[in-house]
């Protein structure tokens, strides 16, 4: 019985875990249903990120320009990168659209069930263990971050589906030095960079990999032919948005023109640096947040939110609570072109900022601490423990959810935050295990993972925080972490501590995140 569960679970039982893997994915895709609302003829809700993803990519069908425009003129728009058009468009010529939305939901799963097994493949090359590969493959089969987004018409999908096929291409170049495996590796990365534009960043880190996959001393040349070769997708595509943007817009603009500014208020980037400063919340939609008391007159949200929210060293003897009133009159308020002229709207504008920007200023030089250190481990407290809503929980209260989901929600933040928490330890560990030795592929890998941490939590938070920014890099840090887990597993000593230390953190996060009012307590003692 026993060699014949060996026989039909071996890692080179390919059709297998690829069945397996589409089942649990389309399956997790029918209990998700619904559970952000539901359109009229999509599978799903075209709402917030959505709503503009779906709008550039129909126009740019009917309309031949990439416009966020409702209606005409249409007017040419640098609001988002074109990758999820470039997804879009095939399906738009053959369905409706509400039917390539819709196919695209399927495909997006599709996708992500082969990079699964892609990233698992890795995994096993490198650990040769059958008992791991099966591990990871049931880690990321039931993963609610990834699946919750399976039934979005949102690229984070895409995105890790991509990037994680590049890795493997990348991986497989390594071992044989075909330019083929090159080449697909720089076209999934395209397609990934053109979806999540920060991905950018990991380019020097491909480049390391490349000119270190080949075992004997080659030239400039060759090298820089290779370098040419894996970035040739993403230069074509680049060239023709720029080409594009200058012809259209008369101005040269590489990326995403309001890539940290989703509101169309020229102070509010300003607001985000500010409330970043502090580990505020600047997401204007969420209620009660720092960002909601700036926008309370362009969301139309009679609400008064208290000042107080604000932290009191924020205030200095010249910069008082007054002067940030002032600055929210001044900046937010819509213009009406009956009552103000435009000179004037712009004048109090840009006085706003000013203010604004002495905030800041005052914060950094009186508060460095607080600026530089304390408002990013709020956002870390964060991440890892969202409060009423995020990217590693469901968005619906646990007693309202049915047994089913009750265990999905449990059972899946378990394994998600235990894989994200401890993954970043592993990758930190497999870095120096691997530092001197020659084989740079877990070398490269780990650095994937630590990076995306540093983007997440430490960079970009000066003027963004998304937790959905780590989904794209889920996959990689699942598979630092199963191969931390297999080093663990082949020493006595450490296994049953360390095992046992890594299930109770993740029942104690899980349980934490169920309960979004202790979660609450504990978070206001932590920061």
């Amino acid at each position: 019985m026993i060699n014949f569960l060996k026989r039909i679970f071996r890692p080179e039982n390919h059709t297998l875990y690829i069945v397996w893997l589409l089942f649990t994915g389309y399956f997790q895709f029918l209990i998700f249903y619904g559970e952000m609302g539901i359109d009229p003829g999509y599978w799903t809700s075209i709402r917030g990120d959505a709503v503009t993803y779906l709008r550039l990519s129909e126009n740019l069908y009917e309309h031949g320009t990439y416009s966020n425009d409702e209606k005409p003129p249409y007017t040419p728009s640098i609001y988002r990168l074109p990758g999820m058009a470039i997804i879009y468009l095939p399906l738009r010529i053959f369905f409706s659209k509400e039917g390539a939305v819709n196919a695209f939901l399927i495909l997006q799963v599709f996708a992500l069930a082969v990079s699964k097994f892609a990233a698992g493949r890795i995994l096993y090359h490198k650990t040769n263990s059958a008992v791991a590969y099966v591990f990871f493959i049931l880690l990321v089969s039931f993963n609610y971050p990834l699946s919750r987004f399976q039934n979005r018409f949102l690229p984070e999908c895409f995105s890790t589906a991509f990037l994680t096929l590049s890795i493997w291409c990348l991986f497989h170049y390594a071992r044989n030095l075909k330019m083929n495996f090159l080449f697909f590796s720089g076209l999934f990365y395209a397609l990934a960079l053109f979806l999540r534009p920060y991905l950018g960043v990991f380019i020097p880190l491909y480049f390391y990999y490349i000119y270190k996959a080949d075992r004997k001393p080659i030239n400039f040349s060759t090298i820089l032919n290779r370098f040419t070769l894996f970035l040739s997708v993403a230069l074509v595509i680049e060239t023709c948005w720029v080409v594009r943007n200058f012809l259209s817009l008369k101005k040269f603009e590489p990326f995403d023109g309001t890539m940290f500014c989703t509101m169309n208020v020229p102070p509010y980037c300003e607001i985000r640096k500010l409330i970043a400063g502090f580990g505020g919340d600047y997401t204007y939609w969420t209620k009660n947040s720092h960002g909601r008391w700036f926008a309370k007159y362009l969301v139309n949200d009679s609400t008064e939110i208290p000042v107080t929210i604000f932290p009191n060293h924020l205030f200095t003897e010249g910069l008082t609570v007054d002067s940030l009133i002032l600055a929210r009159e001044l900046g937010f308020k819509p213009f009406n072109p009956q009552t103000m002229d435009s000179a004037v709207y712009l004048a109090n504008v840009e006085h706003s900022r000013q203010i604004l920007v002495r905030f800041r200023k005052a914060l950094k030089k009186n508060h460095p601490l607080r600026y530089y250190l304390e408002g990013r481990l709020r956002y870390l407290f964060k991440g890892i423990f969202p409060v009423g809503g995020g990217v590693y929980h469901l968005n619906v209260p646990l007693p309202r959810l049915d047994l089913i989901k009750t265990f999905f929600h449990v059972f899946l933040n378990s394994g998600t935050i235990l894989s994200i928490g401890v993954g970043f330890l592993s990758s930190v560990i497999i870095f120096f295990y691997y530092l001197k030795k020659p084989d740079k592929d877990w070398l490269v890998l780990s650095l994937f993972c630590i990076l995306s941490y540093m983007l997440t939590y430490i960079y970009f938070v000066s003027v963004e925080v998304r937790q959905t920014w780590q989904v794209s890099l889920l996959l990689p840090m699942f598979t630092s972490f199963v191969f931390t887990t297999d080093i663990i597993l082949r020493h006595k000593v450490l296994r049953l501590c360390i095992l046992t230390l890594i299930i109770i953190v993740a029942v104690i996060v899980s349980l934490l995140q169920s309960m979004p009012a202790l979660s609450q307590i504990v978070m206001s003692k932590l920061v």
